[in-house]
């Protein structure tokens, strides 16, 4: 049971970290909006909320049941994440704002993953929409 609690919470964590990088994007319309100099606050923002993705992602054990309910190329992408992040944090390297523009894509399937386990664990029913963000 501590596995799926753990499980749980981890997932718990990247769906809040989700939320706020939906929010802090929401207005902006295009990757030519999230370069300009005065989303600068905003960029950093949304660089603490990766690694709160990426670390909640950090499962070492291979066969954790967690990773079985994330989409299993996550973890590929959440290791290249966290090794640019980590370039960025030792100032050897500038942010790739476009790779990180792009991985919303990623955050998203984890959430609509997420709600499907949600809905498929109460029983409820699922609609197609409900796929909508799962990347194939």
């Amino acid at each position: 049971m501590e596995y799926l609690n753990d499980g749980l919470e981890r997932l718990d964590r990247i769906t809040q970290a989700g939320d706020r990088i939906e929010a802090m994007v929401s207005d902006l319309h295009s990757y030519d909006d999230f370069i300009q100099p005065a989303q600068w606050t905003m960029r950093q923002k949304y660089i603490v909320e990766l690694w709160n993705i990426v670390n909640a992602l950090d499962i070492p054990i291979i066969y954790d049941p967690i990773r079985c309910m994330l989409w299993p190329f996550g973890f590929t992408h959440a290791d290249r994440i966290r090794f640019h992040l980590s370039q960025i944090r030792r100032g050897k390297a500038e942010p790739d704002w476009r790779t990180i523009w792009d991985g919303r894509k990623y955050i998203r399937h984890i959430l609509a993953s997420k709600a499907l386990a949600d809905r498929f664990e109460e029983g409820g029913e699922v609609d197609s929409s409900m796929y909508d963000d799962i990347l194939r």
